[in-house]
């Protein structure tokens, strides 16, 4: 379920019971949010549901629930509607109307429409929900699914007058509702005022009050500190008898700020005040909004102050983007001297963000806040001096790097054992933190200390001591919940590359382990780049898509290929020179999340060291007791220069192992290269050389590679190999890249194959990205951004794609970025510059795939292709038929590739992994390096009246 961040943010929930109606009782006002959300509403308990069946009739169950809950909907004028409100753009209905397990609830608002017109109203609610105006049902949906916003959109054509607008929830567990509602511009209709009937002024000034949002920010500076307050209703407010709310900042000894909030029609429009307070004192920062009172304390001990204004009095010359927002064009460079290198700037300028975060946020862990500070301090001492501040630094760090993904600074963990430097290169152990963890307590867990009850903030602030591993320990932070995908595993290598750049590392002695999530990226990162690492600890991971449970349903040809690219188990053979231990509890069922990955590297006969516990999913306790893995990972090195290779990949973006790259796969359904592809199928190649430079490789599915056996590979003397490939002879000279093209069945040296950019939609998102919005249509725009703000975020990752409009755009910004386009060519201009060189077809009347046309007017379509002007690039379109359909892409499911079309159909399948029997889409598949599509692209399944997802 998405859900507004709530960390720092002051919300809060009302419930006021009504009694009977009363001739004196006033209309009391409601606004909405600036983008039209509603969270205050009467609310009242509905129709009792009892048990809703299981499958396979859930469905159906709703169903009938949703029609027993619809036919006791009471009149606004009846006893029992309360009214309710929050701060979030969303309501929990459960909250207002109590219970557990099933049950129904209604929410109402009262509408005074002055001008005739279609509105549209943007719904999202767990499971079944019906919207009714003046009693006309105009919309239902019955699908087992989690609240997410926007998940349905409704056109509802209202004549002058009074309405009631009603909607109706049945879920299994949680009642939330999210609405918006807007004019046919899809913004907040000033024709349109809403009300909450018989609802006294006491009561509608506690609505108001709490469905505040308030956020204080502190920053300390050279005169003081500065408070900045950001006042907001995201589901819009309820307005007790002014148009406009006086608001007054205030703090003791500190004359106060004052303004005024409007809250006239259409929407509540958010405000920012700021007051300075001095250095010295703790004081307590008061908001008033009408009746509203919001508090928060201020102090910032001198030696914080002290830190953070060094910080920036040594930071702001080496970096000129210190202290700035991440912008989408390219960052000036860093003044680093062959002393002071980037990495270590990026990582001081990590620790002061860091800190001034802290303060920000006024956490209260000021003997925290301190230490933080005097590391800070002893790290700005050698900057200042032009000296890297980390040399001879031992013990755990905190370091960064500058990520091209964002712009931000990306921190990992490194512990440096007492004995470095020494005189030989030290060896490297890559631990990946689980869900929700934390790069910097990772370390410690690397080497046993663990405790399942402790209070991870506290715990990631103070390791406890840690042991001469006579290894060093290096934990990214992957991006948070990436599951080491996409951004998380450019973070990992990127990691790794930091620290070999910093640090005298052993490139034959790096390791990689992980637990949970981090058990999945251990063995995922490494076999997309198996040349770089000497062996691999995976604990309890998850190893196959096809054994979980949420792809345990219909299946799309191309989702079962795009679950094996996805799926470990299917790298397997990239293990050969990957020594293997896996470590899964008995308890932690399904067995066959890591069985599937044992069961490939023992049918490979490849080296695989396999415990299974009689543990729950927490093996990594026991198996990283007393730090023995670093023990276990130093009985392996790396062969630089393998005389067998054997590698197979989907997709270009991992296309090298060791003295072999793929630079094309073969198309599917050919064999002969006459049409190559990146991806849509697996590429395999087994090469092995004899000491004489004899040697015989055999592919499948490998258009054009390049070789480039290093001389180590035979023996002295020998200039050439001579190689077998699938039964042609080619010789290849000796220390230097010869590429090869499959030509009419044949392999030949030639020119190396370059591919455009491109790929499945998703891989995509691990390159730099720029959204760029067309502007072109007024009433299109406000559903464009807001597709542009739904692709751009992940849940759980702190990664913040910059969204610009196409009128603002200049081509330094799209330098070196993927870029997103969202429009279609008749609004968007850098689309519209494109539009006839694209392989999809983005006419006024249809949307065009190969021979087929698709001219509903729900039709949209997302796709992946090389940037006609700079193939080099990628991009990625996101358009559709009408604004609704632009919008409606967010709820395609997570498995795509390289284009889809789709309609409102496509609805149930949002955040879930495939499409299911509930959905379906128009076409989907990919392209071949022409831009020809590959294969047939309809969808096989057509929804079942009763589908059922979980």
């Amino acid at each position: 379920m998405i859900r507004y961040a709530r960390p720092g943010i002051l919300t809060s929930f009302a419930a006021v019971t009504l009694g009977l109606p009363s001739s004196s009782f006033a209309q009391c006002r409601v606004v909405p949010g600036v983008d039209g959300a509603l969270s205050t509403f009467l609310v009242r308990g509905g129709a009792r549901v009892g048990p809703i069946a299981a499958r396979p009739t859930l469905r159906a169950s709703l169903g009938l629930a949703l029609d027993r809950a619809v036919a006791t909907i009471p009149s606004l004028d009846a006893p029992g509607w309360r009214s309710a409100s929050s701060a979030d753009a969303s309501l929990d209905l459960g909250r207002v109307v109590g219970g557990r397990g099933p049950r129904s609830a209604h929410a109402s608002i009262r509408l005074e429409v002055s001008a005739a017109g279609d509105r549209w109203l943007f719904v999202g609610s767990d499971d079944a929900v019906a919207v009714h105006v003046d009693g006309r049902e105009v919309y239902r949906r019955a699908l087992p699914r989690r609240s997410r916003e926007d998940d349905d959109m409704v056109r509802v054509p209202l004549s002058p007058g009074a309405h009631t607008l009603a909607f109706t929830v049945v879920a299994r567990a949680d009642l939330d509702l999210f609405v918006r509602l807007t004019g046919p511009d899809f913004r907040p209709d000033p024709a349109v005022a809403l009300s909450l009937p018989s609802v006294a002024e006491p009561d509608c000034e506690a609505l108001a009050e709490r469905s505040l949002r308030a956020t204080f920010a502190r920053t300390p500076t050279a005169d003081g500190t500065r408070v900045d307050v950001s006042v907001s209703f995201p589901g819009g407010t309820a307005v007790p008898a002014t148009r406009s709310r006086a608001l007054s900042l205030s703090a003791p000894d500190v004359a106060p700020v004052d303004a005024t909030l409007s809250l006239a029609r259409p929407s509540a429009e958010p405000l920012d005040a700021a007051i300075m307070l001095p250095p010295a004192g703790s004081r307590v920062v008061s908001l008033r909004v009408g009746s509203a009172v919001r508090t928060a304390r201020v102090f910032v001990d001198p030696a914080v102050r002290s830190a953070l204004l060094d910080a920036h009095a040594v930071l702001s010359p080496l970096d000129p983007s210190y202290g700035a927002l991440p912008s989408p064009w390219p960052l000036p460079a860093v003044r680093e001297t062959a002393a002071l290198p980037a990495g270590a700037i990026f990582s001081v300028e990590a620790t002061a963000q860091r800190l001034a975060r802290l303060v920000s946020a006024g956490d209260p862990d000021l003997a925290h806040l301190r230490e933080e500070a005097a590391t800070l301090g002893s790290l700005l001492g050698p900057v200042r001096e032009g000296r890297d501040p980390y040399v001879g630094r031992t013990g755990a760090l905190r370091r960064a790097w500058r990520s091209p993904l964002d712009g931000t600074l990306q921190e990992f963990s490194l512990y440096v054992p007492p004995r470095y430097p020494a005189s030989e290169r030290i060896a490297l152990v890559v631990g990946l933190h689980g869900l929700h963890g934390s790069a910097h307590r990772m370390l410690p867990v690397l080497v046993g200390h663990y405790d399942e009850s402790e209070d991870r903030t506290r715990a990631e602030r103070h390791l406890p001591p840690m042991p001469d591993t006579g290894a060093m320990l290096l934990a990214p932070y992957g991006y948070g919940d990436s599951g080491y995908r996409q951004q998380g595993e450019v973070d990992v290598m990127a990691a790794i590359d930091a620290v070999a750049a910093s640090y005298a590392i052993d490139p034959d002695r790096i390791y990689l382990t992980g637990l949970s999530m981090g058990g999945i990226g251990a063995a995922g990162v490494a076999f997309h780049h198996p040349d770089r690492f000497a062996a691999i600890a995976p604990l309890c991971g998850y190893h196959s898509y096809f054994v979980r449970t949420d792809t345990r349903t219909v299946r799309r040809p191309w989702e079962v290929f795009l679950m094996e690219l996805r799926s470990n188990a299917s790298y397997a053979e990239n293990g050969l020179h990957l020594p293997m231990y896996l470590v899964h509890g008995t308890l932690d069922r399904p067995l066959s999340n890591s069985q599937v990955l044992v069961d490939r590297y023992q049918a490979l006969g490849y080296d695989a060291q396999v415990e299974w516990p009689p543990l729950g999913h927490n093996v990594w306790s026991q198996t990283y007791a007393d730090g023995r893995i670093v023990p276990h990972f130093l009985r392996y090195q790396r062969d630089p220069a393998p005389r067998r290779v054997r590698f197979r990949t989907p997709e270009l973006r991992w296309n090298r192992s060791a003295w072999i790259t793929l630079d094309a796969l073969l198309a599917p359904g050919t064999t002969d290269g006459s049409r190559l592809a990146r991806t849509a199928r697996w590429g395999e190649v087994d090469a092995a050389v004899s000491p004489d430079g004899t040697g015989r490789v055999r592919t499948e599915g490998v258009g054009a590679m390049t070789l480039d056996p290093p001389a180590a590979l035979v023996r002295a003397g020998t200039t050439a190999l001579r190689l077998d490939i699938d039964g042609d002879r080619v010789e290849l000279p000796l220390g230097c890249p010869s590429s090869l093209r499959r030509v009419g069945g044949h392999w030949s040296l030639g020119r190396r194959v370059s591919l455009s950019a491109g790929g499945p939609i998703r891989e995509l998102f691990d390159t730099p990205m720029l959204f760029v919005v067309g502007t072109g249509d007024a009433r299109a725009l406000p559903l464009y951004e807001r597709a542009a703000r739904v692709w751009s975020r992940r849940p759980g990752m702190p990664l913040r794609y910059e969204i610009v409009r196409d009128d603002s755009y200049t081509e330094a910004m799209g330098e070196g970025r993927t870029l997103v386009l969202i429009g279609t060519p008749r609004d968007h201009r850098l689309l519209a510059r494109i539009a006839g060189r694209l392989p999809v077809g983005l006419g006024a009347d249809a949307i065009t795939v190969g021979a087929r046309r698709f001219e509903g007017v729900d039709a949209g379509v997302v796709f992946a292709a090389p940037d006609p002007d700079r193939p080099e690039r990628a991009v990625l379109v996101i358009s559709g038929r009408s604004p609704t359909a632009v919008l409606r892409s967010h709820s395609l499911p997570d498995l795509l590739p390289g284009y889809v079309v789709f309609d409102e159909r496509v609805a149930g399948a949002r955040g879930r992994v495939l499409l299911g029997p509930a959905a379906s889409v128009l076409a989907a598949g990919h392209f071949d390096d022409q831009g020809q599509v590959v294969g047939d692209d309809r969808d096989p399944v057509t929804p079942a009246g009763d589908a059922v997802e979980e």
